[in-house]
């Protein structure tokens, strides 16, 4: 018998109602959330630091997936962005957006 290695991921998304919605979408036997934080723009020091607690969790090796509701919004322009996005795959950790009417993409 085959044992289904599930992928731990970390959900990251700008409300607590989307996080719901997508929860609900994206857990499935492959699949499992370990974490969730949120966008924290207001009265914040750093940019998106809801991302903060992602990025230790692929420091530590925790998480193997960054889900979030919209992975061209990760930094505040395009370079952030892909700054992010090349900090989360050093780390091993793919990068999937979700969309809160339906599908799952990359």
């Amino acid at each position: 018998m085959t044992r289904i290695c599930k992928k731990r991921a970390w959900l990251y998304c700008r409300d607590e109602g989307k996080e719901r919605a997508a929860a609900k979408r994206i857990v499935s036997e492959q699949v499992s959330v370990i974490g969730v934080s949120h966008c924290q723009k207001e009265n914040s020091i750093f940019p998106h630091s809801g991302l903060i607690p992602a990025l230790h969790a692929a420091i530590r090796g925790d998480i193997d997936i960054l889900i979030a509701e919209n992975s061209e919004r990760l930094g505040q322009d395009i370079i952030q962005t892909q700054e992010f996005k090349d900090i989360f795959e050093s780390y091993g950790v793919s990068i999937r957006s979700f969309n809160i009417a339906g599908s799952n993409n990359s």
